[in-house]
């Protein structure tokens, strides 16, 4: 009897200090620091990004994600200004009425909320990767075209940390990288 109550006090515990960590870190609950609010955008773009992508398109998938990106733009603009998040998203958010509209699927009152942001926006014009992009077998092999072996004989683990803090921007650039892996929505 007692060991069950102590098992249960142990759990309880375990789920309080669980729930406070979350409570505490998660950007679901706190939204309000750059990269909660980064990540935030991020996870709806990628949304429409990965249905963009199959064969047979569900025409009109993903409307009240594309509206939220739009607020949360909007939302991040106003506190942080503009940056590569805005950027990214926005060009993913073009692809995405570009796709309905070439398909002649009506987002017109949508399509006016993302044509106001734009205009309130002062982004460049090119150079921005959102969406997705159609690519040949042949350029992927003519970018592919490392020597495999070469490539698994200079591969490292490094497993002695000297304990140096890591910049801010190289942690981005490697989250960029691994974006750009495949993975099941990008293939």
């Amino acid at each position: 009897m007692f060991s069950t109550i102590f098992t249960n006090i142990a759990l309880f515990r375990a789920f309080a200090y669980d729930f406070f960590r979350y409570r505490k870190y998660s950007f679901v609950v706190h939204q309000t620091s750059q990269d909660n609010r980064r990540v935030s955008i991020r996870i709806f773009t990628h949304y429409l990004e990965g249905r963009m992508c199959f064969p047979q398109v569900r025409l009109g998938y993903g409307q009240d994600k594309a509206y939220s990106v739009i607020k949360k733009l909007r939302a991040y603009k106003q506190k942080f200004g503009e940056d590569e998040t805005v950027a990214c998203a926005m060009a993913t958010l073009a692809k995405y009425f570009d796709l309905h509209r070439d398909q002649d699927f009506d987002l017109s009152l949508l399509e006016a909320e993302f044509t106001q942001l734009s205009r309130e926006l002062e982004l460049p014009e090119n150079g921005v990767c959102g969406g997705y992009e159609s690519v040949t077998a042949a350029q992927i092999q003519t970018a592919a075209s490392v020597d495999f072996n070469q490539f698994l004989l200079n591969r490292h683990s490094v497993r002695q940390y000297t304990g140096d803090k890591i910049e801010a921007d190289t942690i981005r650039r490697i989250v960029q990288n691994a974006q750009l892996c495949p993975s099941v929505c990008n293939r």
